[in-house]
């Protein structure tokens, strides 16, 4: 008897392990489905059966999401005509990054451009530059007040 429930086991383990193989490809391809952009990278295209509520869903979704054509309008005015032509476009990528963190309202949220990070962190980092004294004024004469 022990050999045959040996077996029942044996059987109930494969069962099981090809159950949780169904569903974990299940489940993966159901992530995956609910991510539009990967059948659009591998040329498929999902299409809702019922037009008026995917239209519904579209119209949503532009009124929650930003347009990017905005963005690239309004960098394409600016290089166009802007008063002091030419500006560089790394000029612009970092105001608009930095805009991005002046955004959220936090004072401790910041963008600083490479030369300006490079300037702060030399500022809280110690590193100076000189004799290290300091310069004073006492009747009129420049003086060293501290060393």
């Amino acid at each position: 008897m022990s050999e045959r429930n040996g077996c029942a086991w044996f059987l109930f383990g494969i069962i099981g392990l090809a159950f949780a193989s169904v569903m974990f490809v299940a489940g993966f391809a159901i992530g995956k489905w609910q991510n539009n952009s990967w059948f659009e990278q591998h040329g498929l295209s999902l299409t809702s059966v019922n037009a008026e509520n995917n239209a519904e869903n579209s119209n949503k979704a532009m009124a929650t999401q930003p347009d990017s054509d905005l963005f690239w309008q309004v960098w394409d005015e600016v290089q166009n005509n802007y008063i002091g032509q030419p500006i560089e476009d790394k000029t612009l990528f970092y105001g608009a990054v930095a805009g991005i963190a002046q955004s959220v309202n936090d004072p401790y949220t910041v963008y600083m451009n490479p030369t300006d990070a490079k300037k702060f962190q030399e500022v809280i980092s110690g590193e100076f530059e000189g004799i290290g004294a300091e310069i004073g004024s006492k009747d009129g004469q420049i003086v060293v007040i501290a060393p």
